[in-house]
């Protein structure tokens, strides 16, 4: 088991190589007292706050502290520049399905300032509403001083907050209930304890299509097909044998590329999957059984064969159940587009009918 995983973390270290992510964190954090906070006067105290420069092309600055085990203190400090300044905690990375808080001064600025949260379902502005999404956020406020923006907001979560922050910037909205497309934003990840962060490149959105991609091929349609060959096509004689063998490698393979990938996107973004890897991971070691089965195969007149048709079938059979539904449990981890749930159950559903037909004829021609 010690070989497995030192072979598993080697190629996680391959694999982000591969594709370029660089894992160390390499954005400085700052000094609250010098470099942020200067006699503003928040909705809480700020004395022992972590200072990080979240977003240096633009001026960000990100001061937060764990006040209490389950209340998390935020302000972000940035350039007025007479619009909107946001905040997004992301499970994936992307801008969408994250939650979004998102602080803004009227013109007029007689009412004070506008502190709201959003939950961030698409593209539309029409379809992005006020007060809505996961987030418990209360304490807000939104301040100016100096030709700076200070928004201030309290987090209550059970842990800790998600680790990839996204900032963006856009125009003055003209009513809370209609917010505007931004202009400019970025995504990032932070290292809560050290109050050290990253930009999130394309790089970690090519892992993340990566690991949808292999995952939903290997375990959710390669090795389904492959199912279908040995029990209604073997009258083709070797023909089913060589196919069936040559789609679950495929199948094998492709989940186990979707597996690594996995891996990797946990150690970049920090988040707890440990179901979902878990999972993952027995899923895996069930298609290493499957491949075993070729080696040991017993002759059709060996006393044991029935055990081994057991073993394959049964075997086979648990692969299937826990691969597709850890794949819809991914999606739902992952906040996916729903195209993605739509069209793996489009291919479910026409598995399921071809599956019928083909059992249909195989009775009526018995």
């Amino acid at each position: 088991m010690k070989n497995v995983v030192s072979l598993a973390i080697t190629l996680i270290f391959f694999f982000t190589h591969f594709f370029g992510i660089t894992l160390p964190y390499n954005v400085k954090n700052l000094n609250c007292a010098k470099d942020a906070i200067r006699d503003i006067k928040l909705p809480f105290n700020t004395t022992n706050f972590t200072c990080n420069l979240a977003w240096s092309s633009q001026g960000f600055i990100l001061m937060y502290q764990q006040t209490t085990p389950k209340l998390w203190s935020f302000v972000l400090k940035a350039p007025d520049k007479g619009g909107y300044i946001a905040m997004a905690f992301s499970i994936t990375g992307r801008m969408l399905n994250s939650d979004a808080v998102v602080g803004w001064l009227p013109r007029d600025n007689t009412d004070g300032g506008i502190v709201k949260q959003y939950y961030l379902s698409g593209y539309s502005s029409r379809i992005i509403k006020p007060d809505t999404g996961y987030l418990h956020i209360h304490t807000t406020s939104i301040l100016h001083q100096d030709k700076k923006v200070y928004m201030a907001f309290q987090l209550s979560v059970e842990t800790q907050p998600e680790t990839s922050l996204l900032y963006a910037i856009g125009p003055l909205p003209v009513t809370v209930n209609c917010l505007p497309c931004h202009r400019f934003m970025i995504a990032t990840t932070i290292n809560y304890e050290t109050g050290l962060s990253a930009p999130l490149g394309e790089n970690t959105y090519i892992l993340r299509k990566t690991h949808s991609t292999f995952t939903i091929l290997g375990w959710g349609v390669f090795v389904l097909v492959g199912v279908l060959i040995p029990r209604y096509f073997k009258h083709k004689e070797l023909f089913w044998f060589h196919a069936h063998i040559l789609i679950q490698v495929f199948g094998f393979f492709f989940g186990a590329i979707g597996n690594l990938t996995g891996l990797a996107l946990e150690h970049v973004f920090k988040v707890d999957i440990t179901l979902h890897k878990n999972l993952g991971i027995f899923i895996f070691i069930l298609g290493c059984l499957q491949a075993m089965a070729i080696f040991i195969r017993p002759s059709k007149e060996s006393s044991v064969r029935k055990y081994w048709n057991w073993y394959h079938h049964n075997v086979g059979r648990l692969e299937i159940l826990l691969g597709v539904g850890n794949i819809f449990y991914g999606m739902s981890l992952a906040k996916e587009d729903q195209s993605w749930g739509i069209s793996f159950g489009i291919f479910l559903g026409i598995f399921v009918l071809l599956s019928i037909y083909l059992e249909i004829r195989k009775h009526r021609s018995t």
